[in-house]
C-alpha cells in the first residue's frame, strides 16, 4: 500500500506544481492585459466614445426617414407571483451544510492539524477566507497549500486504505483547478488585447505610442466619414420636412 501511496504522492506534487504554475501564469497574463488596455483607453477612447455617438445619431436619421410606423406596444400586466405560506415546520427548520462545506471542513482541520509553523500565518487566513465562501471548493483550498507535510503526512486518525483515498480525491480536485485555470487562460488568449499585447511586446516603449498614435488618428478619420454622413442625413432630413409642409 505505501508503494501506491507513494506513487500518488509523485503524481500529486506534479499535478500541484502545473496548476501553480498555470495560476501564476494566468495572474501575470491579466496584469499584462490591463495595462495594454489602459495605454489604449488612454488614447482611444475619447475618440471611440465619440464614434458611438456618432452612429446613434446616423441610426436615429435613418429611423427618421424611413418614417415605419411603429404598432403600439401592448403592455401586459405581470403576473403576481405567489409565494406559499412559510409552515412553523419551515421556519423552525436549521439549514443543512452542504457537501462542499463539510468537505472543505475536514480539510481545514486537516492543515491545521499537519501546517508547518513557518507557514500557519500566511497559509491559514486564506484557507478560512475559502472555507467562508460557499462559492468556492476544496480545489481552491488544495491550490492554497505549499507542498510539505500537509501532503505527505498520514494523520493520526488515518488508515493506509484511507490516506490513499484522501490523495485520490485531492488529485482529482486539482484536475477540476488545473482545468479551470487553462480555460480562464484561453478566455484571456482569445481576449482582443491579447493582440495589442503582442504588438506592445514586440516594439520599444516609442514604437507602441506611435502605434497607438495611427490607431488614433485612423479613428478620428472614420469620425471624419461618420459627421459627413450626419450632415448629408440631416440635409435630407430637411428637404424632406419641407416637401411634407407643401
Amino acid at each position: 500500500m505505501q508503494d501506491t501511496i507513494n506513487q500518488q504522492l509523485k503524481q500529486l506534487r506534479l499535478k500541484q506544481e502545473q496548476v501553480s504554475a498555470l495560476r501564476l501564469h494566468v495572474g501575470e497574463l491579466e496584469k499584462l492585459l490591463a495595462t495594454v488596455k489602459d495605454d489604449y483607453e488612454r488614447v482611444l477612447a475619447p475618440l471611440n466614445q465619440e464614434a458611438t455617438r456618432l452612429e446613434r445619431r446616423i441610426a436615429s436619421l435613418r429611423a427618421g426617414l424611413q418614417k415605419k410606423p411603429l404598432a403600439p406596444a401592448i403592455r401586459t400586466r405581470p403576473i403576481p407571483s405567489v409565494k406559499p405560506p412559510i409552515t412553523r415546520q419551515q421556519q423552525a427548520r436549521a439549514p443543512k451544510r452542504s457537501a462542499r462545506a463539510v468537505c472543505k471542513g475536514v480539510l481545514a482541520d486537516h492543515i491545521e492539524s499537519m501546517i508547518e509553523d513557518a507557514a500557519r500565518d500566511q497559509v491559514m487566513p486564506l484557507i478560512n477566507a475559502v472555507l467562508a465562501d460557499e462559492r468556492r471548493d476544496l480545489g481552491d483550498m488544495l491550490e492554497l497549500m505549499p507542498w510539505g507535510s500537509i501532503w505527505t503526512n498520514r494523520t493520526p486518525w488515518e488508515t493506509a486504505e484511507e490516506q490513499s483515498a484522501r490523495l485520490d480525491l485531492w488529485a482529482k480536485e486539482l484536475t477540476a483547478r488545473q482545468t479551470y485555470w487553462q480555460k480562464r487562460l484561453n478566455r484571456l488568449e482569445s481576449d482582443p488585447a491579447h493582440g495589442l499585447l503582442a504588438e506592445k511586446a514586440e516594439n520599444s516603449a516609442e514604437a507602441w505610442q506611435l502605434f497607438l498614435a495611427s490607431l488614433a488618428d485612423s479613428q478620428e478619420q472614420k469620425n471624419k466619414r461618420l459627421q459627413a454622413e450626419i450632415d448629408f442625413l440631416e440635409e435630407e432630413t430637411a428637404d424632406d420636412a419641407e416637401d411634407t409642409d407643401d
